[in-house]
């Protein structure tokens, strides 16, 4: 299994990147020429048909993988129906084997509530066995009881930036690691520099030795910071001696 999943929210292509890509295709088709993973984000406000993710499936090479973004319908509020979420869950997983991981970001507002959370995971592994992270953005999920619902339902929990919840370290093997990179100190807009994207080379290196794939999702897609970090980090994890090469593109 290839190791890195780099990438960006959503696969817009800035004109200052346009020349890393290939010049011909959709969008999808040219920005999966350089990357090996991408973060679904529409899918957090609207519906998109079966259709819809069985296309973007076959625009992709084999070994390319989607993270899908829960809708927000499930993620920030409490009063949804289980009949809506495997309908929606469906839609997902018309991804085929592409579908590499559901992202579960919450609101800041949300509280962790041990009933309520454990049905809104039940419900999701009814139907997806695959890897489901977390981003929580509320303190009170950094609790036993947060950490005994994670292991048990084989959630894991974003590495996120900045970071909302850095008490919550749930303890399970995990398939996969899974870093947001939101931008600091301004959200979206920040650019990461060199010297981050080196140490978190190292880290993305010590997971694979541990057998963990790993993805790494630039947010701050402001001013198209996201797709020159992510390309940054590619390049550095394909040099000689970091033994990654054919890892990503």
């Amino acid at each position: 299994m290839k190791s890195f999943f780099i990438g960006t929210a959503a696969w817009s292509i800035p004109r200052t990147a346009v020349g890393f890509f290939a010049p011909a295709g959709s969008v999808l088709e040219r920005y999966a020429s350089r990357f090996r993973g991408v973060e679904i984000n529409s899918s957090f406000y609207r519906e998109h048909g079966a259709k819809t993710y069985e296309k973007w499936a076959a625009m992709t090479p084999d070994d390319f993988r989607f993270a899908v973004k829960l809708s927000r319908d499930y993620t920030h509020s409490r009063d949804w129906k289980t009949t809506d979420l495997l309908h929606t869950l469906d839609g997902y997983l018309h991804l085929g084997p592409k579908l590499g991981v559901l992202l579960v970001q919450l609101a800041p507002r949300h509280e962790f509530d041990l009933e309520a959370d454990r049905a809104l995971f039940t419900a999701i592994r009814r139907v997806y066995e695959g890897p489901v992270v977390v981003e929580p953005r509320h303190r009170s999920w950094a609790s036993h009881e947060a950490h005994v619902l994670m292991h048990d339902m084989q959630v894991g929990k974003v590495h996120a930036d900045p970071e909302r919840c850095p008490d919550l370290k749930p303890e399970f093997d995990s398939p996969i690691s899974y870093w947001r990179l939101h931008g600091s100190p301004e959200i979206y807009a920040s650019d990461y520099p060199y010297t981050y994207l080196q140490q978190l080379a190292e880290k993305l290196q010590k997971e694979k030795a541990t057998g963990q794939a790993s993805w790494v999702i630039f947010d701050n897609t402001k001013f198209g910071r996201a797709t020159h970090n992510a390309l940054e980090l590619v390049n550095i994890l394909e040099r000689p001696g970091l033994e990654s090469a054919g890892d990503t593109r």
